[in-house]
């Protein structure tokens, strides 16, 4: 029988330090694709001989890792947010509001697959390279995430603490709210088709002569980047980005700092992801002989405010990440 690949479940849990790998992941989901990477760096050695043919290969690095697709999980997408940006502070006695910003570090994890054969795979020493948080209309919403990490191994169990999948427990931007000011920091309701909100932490792996698997992982700087679609009434939002005013005259010299705020409710729960400093750009409408209402493609870049460039405020059941 061929392997079934529509049984994969993912696990997470944040170590203890680094080196020591997780027993069992503590949140338990499926995927829409990806999963664990094991790539071995491999090629012929490159020596003269007298049959003009190399007598071997070797190995000089295995990159490990996870590049997975999923969904924003009402109680595991936390995790996720922890990962990619380092600070919970947690309030509240059930439901629990876990508000997530800028740290001054990034936590090490352990990354599971349980596979369509019952096998389980794991690498240890994991940072959360890139984070994306993506919506189409009211579909739900998918989560992207690169993971770069150390050892990889083969656990003899894959229990979760909290275990998410064959559920719908994710959120969805039905009954949510969608909040946008291009040049201030106090954002109110637009019509949005679609956005997306990724942050990117530039994790490297270092390699050390002795082990052909990394030793280390350590995180960059931290990028923000926010795309919206939005549908305007007519081009005064093009014009405040360039002029920097509604009735402004000319393009100024200085970037035009705006803000965001996107609600997703699921329940009592609830994800809200927001910036407040935030330069967005879009480019002219084009013409139509087809007609139609225009669309607007912002793509933004969110700097620190207050010390982080983007807030996630994740109200639900879960006490603790």
């Amino acid at each position: 029988m061929a392997l079934q690949t529509g049984k994969d479940q993912v696990g997470l849990a944040k170590q203890a330090a680094k080196g020591t790998i997780a027993a069992n992941p503590t949140f338990v989901h499926g995927l829409t694709g990806g999963g664990l990477t094991a790539s071995v760096s491999q090629e012929a050695d490159p020596v003269t001989s007298a049959y003009l043919s190399p007598a071997g290969a070797f190995r000089d690095k295995a990159e490990n890792g996870a590049d997975l697709q999923t969904r924003a999980w009402q109680k595991a997408v936390g995790l996720y947010l922890l990962a990619a940006l380092g600070n919970d502070a947690v309030t509240g006695t059930g439901p629990y509001t876990h508000t997530i910003t800028l740290g001054s570090a990034l936590n090490y994890f352990t990354v599971f697959e349980k596979k369509g054969d019952n096998s389980i795979w794991a690498v240890k020493d994991c940072k959360l390279d890139e984070l994306a948080v993506e919506w189409d209309e009211n579909k739900p919403l998918d989560v992207a995430a690169k993971w770069v990490g150390g050892a990889l191994s083969f656990p003899a169990t894959f229990t979760g603490t909290v275990d998410e999948s064959d559920t719908t427990g994710y959120f969805t931007p039905v009954g949510g709210t969608f909040k946008l000011d291009l040049d201030s920091a106090t954002p109110a309701v637009v019509p949005v088709k679609a956005g997306s909100v990724a942050v990117k932490r530039a994790v490297d792996a270092r390699y050390f002569s002795g082990s052909i698997e990394a030793a280390d992982t350590w995180e960059g700087s931290c990028e923000v980047e926010v795309g919206l679609t939005v549908v305007p009434d007519d081009t005064t939002w093009w014009r405040t980005l360039l002029t920097g005013a509604a009735g402004g005259s000319a393009i100024q010299a200085s970037p035009v700092y705006g803000s965001f705020e996107v609600t997703f409710v699921k329940g009592a729960d609830s994800l809200k992801l927001s910036g407040s400093n935030v330069a967005f750009l879009a480019d002219l409408p084009e013409a139509d002989p087809d007609g139609g209402a225009a669309e607007m493609a912002l793509s933004g870049i969110g700097y620190r405010a207050s010390g982080t460039p983007l807030t996630a405020v994740l109200v639900n059941t879960q006490a603790s990440y």
